[in-house]
């Protein structure tokens, strides 16, 4: 377990350990409030010394309750920041690990890519021996070779591009999880018409006058 890993444990534990000291001191308060009004319902109201004794209880027991709730709060704070910084870590291994995983399969694509060209471009050869008089040979020749030349292109700006990608994982994360966010819905661009404006109306066709005929 990391440091960060216990200073979480630690403050959820600290977290629920005050919310049941709070919710004692609610029952302290309550029980104080619930005195001090009968004691002014039904009490003796000349009795001073117990009145200000009954107020001193109710005014402790909210003071306490106050407190822990202060105390609550910056507690939640902290755990969200503790979290959060838990949070960064955890991804950053998955971020170290992912790009050595990436590493490992671009070194085997290198390896493997040599070892491949050089059986096709064996193959190839073995055909085109023989494609003057078979015309499937021929046409397999054909197509290895178009195709060894299309994959050694690919290859180099392939192996280029992923070496260049020690952070792909963290981009792919961030990628999906901006997927995942809902996207506004398209609408079309009214225009506004302008304050005091009124719409123009379409104009009535003007009929055309035929020629007097004489």
């Amino acid at each position: 377990m990391t440091q960060l890993e216990t200073t979480v444990v630690s403050l959820t534990t600290r977290g629920e350990q005050l919310a049941a000291k709070r919710a004692a001191a609610q029952d302290a308060l309550e029980k104080a409030t619930t005195a001090r009004q009968q004691t002014l319902l039904s009490g003796d109201l000349d009795d001073q010394r117990t009145l200000d004794k009954l107020q001193g209880a109710v005014d402790t027991a909210a003071s306490a309750l106050a407190g822990i709730d202060d105390v609550l709060a910056v507690l939640a704070q902290q755990k969200a920041e503790a979290e959060r910084q838990l949070a960064a870590e955890r991804e950053g291994i998955e971020r170290a690990a992912a790009a050595d995983r990436l590493h490992k399969q671009v070194a085997a694509i290198e390896t493997a890519l040599p070892d491949y060209l050089a059986q096709s471009r064996a193959l190839a050869d073995a055909l085109s021996e023989i494609s003057h008089f078979h015309f499937e040979s021929h046409q397999m020749a054909g197509f290895l070779q178009n195709t060894m030349g299309q994959i050694e292109i690919a290859a180099n700006f392939a192996l280029a591009e992923l070496k260049s990608m020690p952070d792909a994982s963290g981009r792919a994360g961030r990628r999906s999880r901006a997927s995942r966010r809902p996207r506004r819905s398209w609408k079309p661009n009214r225009r506004r018409r302008r304050p005091g404006r009124r719409p123009s109306r379409p104009r009535p066709a003007i009929p055309l006058r035929r020629p007097n005929s004489r």
